[in-house]
Parts: structure tokens; sequence; C-alpha cells
């Protein structure tokens, strides 16, 4: 009896023994499995950190560009603009000096020399309205390009912006639809 009761305890060890030994080759087996499944995780994220990465300086790239063109259309209007202020500050001293030299002449002048001075005046008059003319001339071409100034950087530069950024989630989704795509789903039992 105690005999059978050894032999029964012995076989109870063996099979308990054999059962932990398969368990313990099942977590072996189990644990590789996760390290290959970390390996891929590892490497699918450093695949996404690098789409990350050409995404980000693709996005700087295009933003500098954009700055650089925005940049130069404002050196543009500038430099038109001071051309302009310059045209009419001589177009302005031009008259003042007409109308002194206009002033010394009638001054000067005696009754015979009238008639020098009417015509003068006249010339001074056609003068002062072609300044006149010039004058709005150049005022309408600042508006003008004040105002192709402000669309080009209202409208245009914004849709660019816009377009910029939807092409960006665009790329974003894109990497994300391709990564979930790429990356392996493995089940273990």
């Amino acid at each position: 009896m105690l005999s059978s009761q050894v032999d029964e305890e012995v076989s109870k060890g063996s099979s308990n023994r054999l059962a932990q030994l398969d368990m313990l080759e099942q977590l072996k087996i189990c644990r590789a499995d996760k390290a290959d499944d970390v390996k891929v995780l590892k490497e699918n994220a450093r695949k996404l950190d690098e789409q990350y990465g050409r995404c980000l300086q693709e996005a700087e790239q295009e933003e500098h560009k954009w700055s650089s063109k925005t940049e130069s259309q404002e050196s543009y209007k500038n430099s038109l603009e001071k051309g302009m202020y310059e045209d009419i500050e001589k177009a302005k001293e031009e008259l003042k000096a007409a109308e002194r030299e206009l002033q010394l002449i009638m001054q000067e002048t005696s009754e015979t020399n009238k008639k020098v001075v009417n015509n003068l005046s006249r010339i001074l008059e056609v003068i002062i309205t072609h300044i006149d003319i010039v004058e709005k001339h150049f005022e309408k071409r600042y508006e003008k390009v004040e105002e192709d100034y402000k669309e080009f950087v209202k409208e245009p530069l914004l849709a660019a912006m816009t377009e910029l950024v939807k092409k960006y989630h665009e790329l974003v989704e894109s990497c994300e639809d391709q990564d979930d795509a790429e990356i392996p789903i493995s089940h273990s039992n």
C-alpha cells in the first residue's frame, strides 16, 4: 500500500514535471514570438519616424519657398513705392522751382514783358496740369500696386498655405495607411 502510494506520488510528480516542462517550452516559444513582434514594431516605428522626418523637411522647404516669394514681392513693392515717391517729390520740387521762377520774372518785368509773362504763365499751367496728371497717374499706379500686393498676399499665399496644409495632411494619412498595411499582426496561442 505504501509502495502504491509512493508510485502514485512519483507518477503525479512526473506528470507535474512534464506539464511544467511543457509549459516552460510554450513560454519560451511565446517569448520568442513576442521578441520578434517587438523587433517588427521597432522597425516599423523607425520607418514611421523617418517618414515623419521627410514630411517635416518637405513642409519646411515649402514654407521657406513661400517665405522667399513673399519677401521678393515685398521688396519689389517697396522698390516701386520708393521710385514713385522720388518721382512725385522731384515733380513737386520742379513745380516749386517753376513757381519761384515765375514770381521772379513777374517782379522784374515791365509792361512790355507782361506778354512774355502771360505766355510763361500759360506754359506753367500746362506744366502744372501735366504734373498733376503725372502725379495722379503715379497715385493710380501706387494704388494698383498696393491692391495687387494685398491681393497677392491675401489670396494666393492663403490659398497656397491652405493647399500646403491639405497636402501635408494627405501625406500624413497616406503614410499612416502605408504603415497600417505594413505592420504584420501575429496571433499566438
